[in-house]
């Protein structure tokens, strides 16, 4: 029987060591848009905390795609809110966002993940819906559904954020 073999999608700074563990990758450049089922998608830098816990962390990305006829996504990946973040919903204008809202923090160090403030500020900027995620995944991720949807309802703004359940399908 043939191996099916798929290709990952990657940051192009983990390619090499990707392709050593037998994946084939197709290496994604920051900020450049690259073919993807029928459309592209755009990887943008993510920053996994503040300072020295971002530099611990190591760069990251979030990803923008675009497919025709379909609703934009953007995927911000795990990052605190950057200019960055704040233009690709400025100037792209995804119809859906995926906030990693689980507000995640070591024991030492700042957050590596947006706090609730800037959870809030990620949701009015962002022009359509947002699906948050990350939330009850790890014990370092003090957030919950409860007080996502609570923080929500206070600042207005339920009608435009989701939080799916485990497992929960989403259609839009």
């Amino acid at each position: 029987m043939a191996e099916k073999r798929l290709p990952v999608c990657c940051n192009e700074l983990d390619e090499k060591r990707l392709r050593k563990r037998g994946l084939e990758t197709t290496p994604l450049a920051e900020g450049k848009a690259h073919d993807f089922g029928g459309g592209k998608v755009t990887p943008f830098r993510a920053e996994h905390g503040y300072g020295l816990m971002a530099k611990l962390m190591g760069p990251g990305l979030g990803y923008l795609i675009q497919v025709p006829n379909e609703p934009s996504l953007y995927i911000s990946g795990d990052t605190v809110l950057t200019p960055v973040v704040k233009q690709v919903l400025a100037e792209c204008k995804p119809d859906i966002a995926v906030l990693a809202a689980g507000s995640a923090q070591m024991d030492l160090g700042g957050p590596i993940l947006m706090p609730m403030d800037e959870m809030l500020e990620f949701v009015r900027l962002a022009p359509g819906i947002v699906i948050a995620n990350h939330l009850e995944a790890l014990n370092h991720c003090p957030v919950t559904r409860e007080g996502f949807r609570t923080a929500m309802a206070r600042a207005g703004l339920s009608g435009k954020t989701r939080v799916p359940k485990d497992g929960e399908v989403i259609a839009f």
